[in-house]
């Protein structure tokens, strides 16, 4: 394997660890988050006559859901092999384009050209 494809491999790898990190950062965070609400609402007495810690909490699983769908779901489809075919596809549609408008260029200046040696 080319030590450029190491390369990239390697930086995948970290790139994936470092969002599974965040994610279970999130995961804590949302658990403890949630306990905090639930304790105010029903034991220091914030609001009592709300339920409002599962609003609080059902809002946060859902957003934590959504996290871990963009991890594991989305980016399994989405990935650096799909990164790569969307990039080489701009890049080639680009290509086509600088293509054309140096056709038209070129064309412009050959026809002004001939203009000019016709007069």
């Amino acid at each position: 394997m080319s030590p450029e494809i190491q390369r990239d491999l390697f930086l995948y790898a970290q790139k994936r660890i470092k969002q599974k990190k965040w994610l279970y950062y999130h995961l804590v965070v949302m658990i403890l988050g949630i306990i905090c609400c639930f304790v105010f609402n029903k034991f220091l007495n914030y609001a009592p006559q709300y339920n409002w810690y599962a609003w609080v909490a059902t809002i946060w699983i859902l957003l934590w859901l959504f996290h871990a769908f963009n991890v594991f779901v989305t980016h399994r489809f989405m990935g650096p092999e799909w990164e790569k075919r969307q990039m080489d596809s701009l890049v080639a549609k680009q290509q086509a384009r600088v293509e054309a408008l140096q056709q038209k260029i070129d064309d412009k200046v050959d026809g002004t050209s001939t203009e000019n040696t016709n007069e």
